[in-house]
């Protein structure tokens, strides 16, 4: 491990900790400068040694959630609108749905499992466009058929997604999953059952198989607890 690895990501962690330890930094500037700190990790994947770039991008995805959970929630459960008037439930998800569809699959990885590790409130209201953002990225295309670990990301954070979101039957689909939205979910992770992608690895869509099934279990496991009428012949 390069000293620069050693770096974001024990960065990364002491956010983490701090945040859990509930630290007095509410609406205290240096809030933006641990944000930027785990973005810039993210974003900076694909420069650190492949040998720890899952290491990295956990404890980057451990420290947002972290983060959001202690200096963006209100005690009321809503989005806190801290520094310079931005609401964070805008700037994020934004921030992050641009961010998959980078050029570079790493970064689309850190991104995907950045919007899965996002609390519930900052979801409120954006959970089908998400949705939409994370199926771009499970899909194949010409330009992007190698990006298997992309896929694999995308579906995990999916599946996260639903359990954080949780079910109502006859909930909005912009904040729950329901009636109107659970056969796309569905379809967006049994389609990932057909990924038989191979490269000089060999066969990298192993790992989004993989994925695809677990998360439907997730997805599946959630649904038959708590609205079992939602999984019918159409999902």
């Amino acid at each position: 491990m390069s000293s620069y690895d050693y770096i974001w990501e024990h960065i990364c962690t002491l956010i983490e900790k701090l945040s859990i330890s509930k630290m007095p930094f509410r609406g205290d500037p240096i809030i933006d400068g641990w944000q930027w700190l785990i973005n810039d990790s993210l974003r900076s994947l694909h420069l650190v040694s492949s040998s720890t770039r899952q290491q990295i991008k956990e404890s980057a995805v451990s420290a947002l959630a972290a983060l959001c959970n202690e200096y963006y929630c209100l005690k009321e459960g809503g989005a806190h609108p801290v520094q310079q008037g931005n609401d964070p439930q805008d700037e994020l998800v934004e921030q992050y749905m641009s961010d998959l569809q980078s050029p570079e699959e790493m970064i689309r990885c850190g991104f995907s499992l950045a919007l899965g590790a996002l609390p519930r409130f900052l979801l409120k209201g954006r959970l089908q466009e998400v949705l939409e953002g994370l199926k771009k990225v499970t899909c194949i295309s010409s330009k992007d058929v190698i990006f298997a670990e992309s896929r694999r990301d995308g579906l995990k954070a999916i599946a996260k997604i639903c359990l954080t979101v949780g079910v109502k039957g006859d909930g909005s689909p912009t904040e729950f999953v329901c009636k109107n939205n659970v056969a796309q979910i569905y379809n967006t992770l049994l389609d990932g059952l057909n990924d038989y992608t191979t490269d000089s690895r060999g066969d990298v869509g192993a790992w989004v198989r993989e994925a695809a099934m677990t998360s439907l279990v997730e997805v599946t496991l959630m649904l038959t607890q708590k609205e079992p009428t939602l999984i019918d012949a159409h999902v």
